[in-house]
């Protein structure tokens, strides 16, 4: 089965930003494609499908459904998001390609994965670290990210590292902004969300609105449920089956 795209719009952009948010480690990426779409108030442009895998997802209306992977625009910034990524190797790659495909044909000048560097606990200030596919693509960040990344994490998993990475190859900008979170199952990683967006707003001189995501913060220290969070923590159980 082969990745594809369907438009609900097909937008006309000039030189975009094509910015991926997928879940990885504390859920960093996809909270921060969540925030970025609703303080733009992008909308959804396309949906792909293809080998997703084999899980079906729990609504907030109680109602089971296939997870998604949804295209997001607004002005000159693309955002692609979802529930899931590929699991495996072969579907990372042909998802990764298809990508680079929409992002050739929509012109995009420059590539941005998000994802999180796992520690043990989630700092206050979480750090944001930026690899690239060239020494052009990291200089233009280093004044907003630390790019001193060698040796500190190892290999960079899933569409966040290997979509930068073949982008190289069809001579396409890539660079991936990485943030401190705790590497628990369950975390999810506000506060580096949080400063990954401080980078992108700075970066595409963009007016985001963050105090919604400074209010899920102080609510997850109260242990509260974040307004953003799709799961109900009953104990430990996250998966079932």
């Amino acid at each position: 089965m082969n990745w594809t795209v369907k438009y609900t719009k097909k937008p006309r952009l000039t030189k975009p930003v094509l910015i991926e948010g997928l879940p990885g480690i504390g859920t960093v990426g996809k909270l921060a494609a969540d925030y970025l779409i609703d303080s733009l108030k992008a909308k959804k442009c396309g949906e792909l499908t293809g080998p997703l895998p084999a899980t079906a997802l729990i609504t907030e209306q109680g109602l089971i459904q296939l997870p998604k992977i949804e295209l997001y625009n607004k002005d000159n910034i693309l955002i692609l998001t979802g529930d899931v990524q590929p699991n495996e190797d072969q579907p990372c790659y042909t998802f990764c390609e298809k990508i680079l495909d929409i992002a050739q044909e929509l012109n995009c000048a420059e590539i941005i994965t998000l994802g999180g560097v796992g520690l043990k606990e989630e700092p206050k200030e979480p750090q944001v670290y930026v690899t690239g596919n060239t020494t052009n693509a990291i200089k233009t960040y280093e004044k907003l990210a630390n790019k001193d990344l060698y040796g500190i994490v190892g290999p960079v998993l899933g569409v966040t590292g290997i979509l930068p990475a073949l982008a190289e190859k069809r001579n396409l900008p890539a660079i991936s902004l990485l943030a401190e979170t705790s590497a628990h199952p369950l975390h999810l990683g506000f506060r580096a969300a949080r400063n990954i967006l401080k980078v992108i707003e700075k970066r595409t001189k963009t007016n985001l609105n963050l105090k919604l995501l400074d209010k899920d913060i102080q609510e997850i220290e109260k242990e509260d449920m974040p307004r953003f969070s799709k799961f109900r923590k009953k104990g430990d159980v996250n998966y079932i089956g």
